[in-house]
């Protein structure tokens, strides 16, 4: 009985990274805020990081802006 009363109990932090729904929601917010930057900043264009190799052979990571498609009112 000393061993047990010699334990500290605290409460288990559940790992939130493998919720595949919070993850979904998310990936919703980042890409709303997103278009809410796009539409209230005109010069803003959204990039992504993409490895590129140079004329030497060594690869670095630059930015890249993404394609927007722009759907007209119909």
């Amino acid at each position: 009985m000393s061993k047990l009363n010699s334990l500290n109990l605290v409460a288990y932090a559940h790992p939130s990274a493998n919720n595949p729904t919070l993850k979904r929601r998310q990936k919703l917010l980042d890409k709303l805020g997103e278009q809410l930057r796009i539409a209230e900043d005109s010069s803003y264009h959204p990039t992504t990081l993409k490895w590129v190799t140079d004329a030497e052979g060594e690869r670095k990571r630059s930015r890249r802006p993404n394609l927007l498609l722009c759907q007209s009112p119909r």
